[in-house]
């Protein structure tokens, strides 16, 4: 909940910010500012003043940056690309994240285990300032924002969520994400406990679904962008999102074939995650597309805000649903 509240407290904002300032030099900032704060827990730890307030304050901190690295992200990405190479660009950075999500919590697991957890953050700390000194390094030309009088943040706000709202593209977008993520976060709050308590998963075959899941994530996104050139963008949002609930529905139905459970939710996990790449870098591109660029940033948070901030009132009717009904039937 700490690490999403950001999303919920300055998503908006941040929006604002994003379209004042030159894009790459938040990006640097985000990276530099997570990275100190991820260094102050081994700090911590060596001196023995680890604490549990210190360590939500780590990951608030995080959590906020984080959100302000991906709004300013979002908007940087077609100054470095231009608009006709969205989608392949797309496709191609968010199979840079497949693959890491492939062999990172292995990496992550090992780490941990030879250096334990506080001292392992080191290491992802280093690799956000050596993301700072590429961005820095980009041979890209960015032009400073142009701000006519001194508007104020809140009409600038509502100007970015009107814009949004009345776009009969991106409006039926991000009510779709906002539903995935709700009830999604409403799924994954009961999923694990299900997994290893419903159908007997082993703690070594939860990591094996996760892991499948990010093979499913790679191969999704590396055939949007050959999908779309056959069936087209909007015809993908749409089967997309469809093919991931319903392949979703093995998961719940795995419980009727105690004997094939965990091969139903690995087939489930990598075809939700390979039918779910085409709806999110079409809604991420159709999003990108259709905002000005003078009001990227702000269309952007608000995007983040609508779809993120659901994510713990999902959690909590996850929690509450699956103590009043049942795991399986949350």
């Amino acid at each position: 909940v700490v690490e999403q509240a950001p999303s919920l407290l300055f998503g908006l904002f941040l929006g604002v910010l994003v379209d004042r300032v030159r894009k790459r030099q938040l990006l640097i900032i985000s990276d530099v500012v997570r990275s100190l704060a991820l260094i102050a827990v081994p700090i911590s730890a060596a001196f023995g003043h680890m604490s549990l307030a210190l360590l939500l304050a780590v990951v608030f901190i995080v959590g906020t940056f984080n959100l302000l690295f991906d709004v300013a992200d979002g908007s940087f990405i077609p100054i470095v690309l231009g608009r006709d190479r969205l989608v392949d660009g797309n496709a191609k950075i968010e199979a840079s994240y497949a693959s890491a999500q492939l062999g990172g919590p292995a990496i992550g697991g090992a780490l941990v285990s030879l250096l334990t957890a506080p001292y392992a953050l080191l290491v992802t700390a280093i690799s956000l300032f050596s993301s700072a000194s590429f961005i820095r390094r980009m041979k890209v030309e960015e032009h400073p924002v142009v701000i006519e009088g001194r508007p104020s943040v809140m009409k600038e706000i509502k100007e970015g969520l009107h814009y949004l709202w009345g776009n009969r593209f991106m409006r039926p977008v991000i009510l779709a994400g906002a539903g995935q993520n709700f009830f999604g976060f409403m799924f994954m709050a009961v999923y694990i406990l299900y997994m290893k308590k419903e159908l007997g998963v082993s703690d070594f075959q939860v990591g094996l679904v996760f892991a499948i899941g990010g093979l499913g994530s790679l191969i999704g996104t590396l055939i949007t962008p050959r999908l779309n050139g056959r069936f087209g963008i909007g015809p993908m949002l749409v089967a997309g999102n469809l093919l991931f609930g319903v392949t979703g529905m093995l998961i719940p139905l795995a419980i009727l074939v105690p004997g094939w459970s965990l091969w139903l939710v690995l087939a489930a996990e990598f075809l939700q995650y390979m039918c779910w790449m085409p709806f999110f870098l079409n809604a991420l591109t159709t999003v990108q597309l259709q905002s000005p660029d003078a009001m990227r940033g702000r269309i952007m948070s608000t995007r983040k805000f609508l779809t993120w901030g659901v994510q713990p009132f999902g959690s909590l009717a996850g929690g509450i649903l699956g103590g009043v009904l049942s795991l399986v039937g949350t």
